[in-house]
């Protein structure tokens, strides 16, 4: 029984190559999630500071859309 190499080498390689790149596409998934996060964070604190800066009385509205 010869053992053929070239396809044991072959299919380590491939595998090293998908496993790299499963790890690049976590890691950019990682960054691009991080930086959602800071920009609802940022968000949050420019509607939190507009609100404070109108002291908070925009007109209310009920479920049918008028103005009280």
């Amino acid at each position: 029984m010869d053992i053929d190499w070239s396809t044991i080498v072959t299919s380590l390689v491939t595998a090293g190559a998908v496993y790299g790149g499963i790890r690049a596409d976590l890691r950019n998934m990682k960054e691009r999630i991080t930086l959602a996060e800071k920009s609802v964070s940022r968000a949050h604190e420019r509607i939190d500071d507009f609100l404070n800066s109108t002291g908070s009385h925009l007109p209310y509205r009920h479920r049918n859309g008028a103005d009280e």
